[in-house]
């Protein structure tokens, strides 16, 4: 299963399922069967057969991430994350990851602003095994204060390694709190090493307390099984796990974007420039969902890869560009940071500022009237 039909389909359940205002069409042999059922504790259950090997990936969605760190605990959600790992009801401080290494199969998680996914992939016949585990997890989490302890000093280890230590991490991080004023996509995922200093266990364990139910979690299985085989395991190792109130989601809203707004990071490890340029707008989750997909064709098209427009313009016909990129995620639940120009770096002696203005040329002769709906946000990085 690829990560963007995960994706997609996790987006519907993160929505509840409801109506998204899209039609797909395309021939069997392009487009994988889903099946879906809901447990009697509101599991929302969704299985993609793949049989040409006998194995399986089991996936474990739970609709919550760092867009939903309490005020001052930002990063709360991704050592949570990192907590699932540690003792539990039946295991002991990593039996988990050794029980699955040992049958075979591999493990990890991610924690993103919308949502947090636990995955297994091993062989399908293992499978009974991954579901009691992750039905341990879900209702059984018992870290020890050495537990939580040591695995904060992971998690701001890890900060210091991908985002302290990064120049292009760093810019992005400024990127963001600029370009959300309110909402909060403005955190960092992995949290403000300040506040990450200060969780604790108990808020860990609060957090679980809070969102680790069955009807706030979506299982994807894909592989070598079938509804009709998966069913009878769900209901065995999840439907007996209750069900609980949910608190509701009361993400702050973007108000209108109406000024652009321009950072300047310098770092001394940075060699050559680095522009980007960042739009808060549309996703299928937030505003004009219809806008999503084309906004998504859209980034494709300008630089999404060698042959796009304005690769060949900046790096292969003017050669005033090293690389130039795009990201946007149509699957955003809030304002999607989109049309984004990373890693525009200066081949010669142009500075950021004429770069800038060759880029915003390209883009106006290539999308007659990109800014009409959205405020960009400018940002330049140099030695």
């Amino acid at each position: 299963m690829t990560a963007c039909l995960a994706r997609a389909f996790l987006w519907l359940g993160l929505l509840g399922g409801a109506a998204t205002g899209f039609s797909f069409t395309a021939s069997a042999q392009s487009v994988p069967v889903v099946e879906h059922f809901t447990l009697r504790n509101q599991l929302e259950v969704y299985v993609i057969p793949n049989h040409r090997i006998p194995a399986i990936s089991h996936m474990m969605w739970y609709r919550i991430g760092a867009a939903d760190d309490p005020q001052g605990k930002s990063g709360l959600a991704h050592y949570h994350e990192h907590m699932m790992f540690k003792a539990t009801k039946k295991l002991k401080t990593g039996e988990y990851s050794d029980i699955i290494a040992r049958h075979g199969g591999q493990q990890n998680a991610f924690t993103g602003y919308d949502a947090t996914s636990y995955y297994v992939d091993i062989a399908k016949e293992k499978l009974p095994l991954v579901m009691d585990l992750e039905a341990d997890r879900m209702r059984g989490l018992r870290p020890s204060d050495e537990d939580a302890s040591k695995e904060k000093d992971v998690i701001i280890e890890e900060r210091r390694m991908r985002t302290d230590n990064n120049p292009a991490a760093l810019l992005s991080e400024q990127v963001n709190a600029a370009l959300y004023r309110h909402h909060p996509y403005h955190l960092p995922v992995i949290g403000w090493r300040h506040e990450m200093e200060t969780l604790t266990k108990n808020d860990a364990l609060d957090f679980h307390e809070k969102y680790y139910h069955p009807n706030n979690a979506i299982l994807i299985v894909s592989g070598d099984i079938t509804a009709a085989e998966l069913k009878p395991l769900a209901e065995k190792y999840y439907g007996n796990l209750k069900p609980a109130k949910i608190p509701t989601r009361r993400w702050n809203q973007e108000p209108p974007q109406l000024g652009a707004r321009r950072i300047t990071l310098h770092h001394e490890n940075v060699k050559q420039p680095i522009f980007a340029r960042s739009y808060a707008t549309d996703s299928m989750g937030y505003g004009k969902k219809e806008n999503a997909l084309p906004l998504f064709v859209l980034s494709q098209v300008l630089a999404g890869g060698r042959s796009s427009r304005l690769y060949q313009s900046l790096a292969v016909e003017q050669k005033i560009a090293t690389a130039v990129d795009a990201n946007y995620n149509p699957f955003a639940m809030g304002p999607a940071e989109a049309c984004r120009k990373r890693r525009a770096r200066s081949a010669g002696s142009l500075s950021p500022g004429r770069i800038f203005r060759i880029l915003h040329t390209g883009l106006k002769k290539l999308m007659p009237s990109p800014q009409r709906k959205c405020s960009p946000l400018h940002t330049m990085r140099s030695t």
